[in-house]
């Protein structure tokens, strides 16, 4: 992936934990253990998907 691709699947991932920790802000998530473990689940998958594209992006950024 180029650096601009890379930022762009950045932003989306990220702006994926917003939306997923905005509905466990939520206290009716807390009223439904299943909703709850399923958006901690997916908030999990989002953040590992994003970790090596970050690290990927930090490397070519030391490069520079």
């Amino acid at each position: 992936l180029s650096v601009e691709e890379l930022e762009k699947r950045i932003e989306t991932l990220e702006g994926k934990l917003r939306a997923i920790d905005a509905d466990l802000a939520s206290p009716s998530v807390y009223a439904n253990p299943n909703k709850l473990r399923e958006l901690t689940a997916q908030r999990e998958r989002v953040a590992a998907d994003l970790a090596p594209i970050e690290e990927e992006w930090t490397r070519r950024a030391d490069l520079a």
